[in-house]
């Protein structure tokens, strides 16, 4: 009779098990958003108001919704599908509060309980900072960001590109853990070189979890300052050439001018002295 009792046990157990369980819908699901809990109550044509329903959370399993009344409004919402023999816990504003605690579903005698745990196939915690962001470059042609995401979930796996070519290699990423969660720091310098006259475009990527967000997203656009810099110097430099070429020219021939004025000059003084001479010869009595 012994051997008996404890097979009908294990069997009880046994049925008890296949017949009641909770999943989480919608993985990963977004931390601060509302998650959702689905549990399979039982495998009976008649359900789901025969036996009481209960959800309980915490390591104590406190009472948070029985029949569809719930202990807090505002966070704990039940959604009953007769048809499917379901009954969903809505969690709204979910933290960290809410996650690595135990949940147990009841219905009757029947209960299914487990740790919801905070895992990357579970839970993503995307970073409230306003993205893409904007990329600077200063006079030296250095294109710079740099942005801080204050909690995030999981660490994030950047990547760097101008057009094509990857340039993560110029990208800085510093995590830190923060609790359950991450701190993470994202910085970009990279030399453009001559890409202002290009219109390349530097874009940086992260992936959160399965999650892909864009950092920066921009068509390199240098300062005025460097564009003038940039457009004046050879400029500059071109008229620097232009006006030695014309100062030596312009010497050149006021040098041959003076020249010729001197030639012409020494000619008249010539012509005069030999004037005078032929005049004294003329003059009788000189001779």
């Amino acid at each position: 009779m012994k051997i008996n009792l404890q097979i009908l046990i294990f069997f009880c157990f046994k049925t008890c098990t296949e017949c009641i369980s909770w999943t989480l819908l919608n993985k990963p699901e977004q931390i601060g958003n509302s998650v959702s809990l689905k549990c399979h109550l039982t495998s009976e044509l008649l359900c789901c108001d025969s036996f009481a329903r209960k959800w309980s959370s915490g390591k104590t399993f406190n009472l948070i919704i029985l029949n569809g009344v719930s202990s807090n409004k505002t966070k704990y919402k039940e959604i009953v599908e007769h048809e499917y023999n379901t009954s969903t816990l809505i969690i709204t504003d979910f933290s960290e509060k809410d996650v690595n605690i135990p949940y147990e579903c009841t219905y009757g005698f029947e209960t299914f309980s487990k740790i919801l745990e905070l895992t990357p196939a579970n839970f993503e915690y995307h970073p409230v900072e306003q993205i893409p962001i904007e990329i600077d470059v200063n006079e030296n042609h250095l294109a710079f960001s740099n942005i801080t995401f204050k909690t995030i979930y999981p660490p994030p796996v950047c990547s760097a590109l101008e057009d094509v070519k990857n340039i993560s290699s110029r990208l800085l990423v510093k995590t830190d853990k923060k609790g359950m969660f991450y701190t993470s720091n994202i910085q970009l310098v990279y030399d453009v070189g001559n890409s202002c006259y290009s219109n390349k475009i530097i874009l940086v990527q992260c992936f959160i979890g399965n999650t892909t967000l864009t950092i920066v997203n921009n068509t390199i656009s240098c300062p005025q300052a460097i564009l003038t810099g940039l457009i004046l110097k050879p400029l500059l430099l071109s008229g620097v050439v232009c006006l030695s070429i014309i100062l030596i020219a312009t010497t050149f021939i006021y040098c041959f001018r003076l020249k010729c004025k001197y030639m012409k000059y020494c000619q008249r003084i010539t012509q005069q002295e030999e004037s005078n001479i032929a005049m004294i010869n003329r003059v009788p009595g000189t001779e």
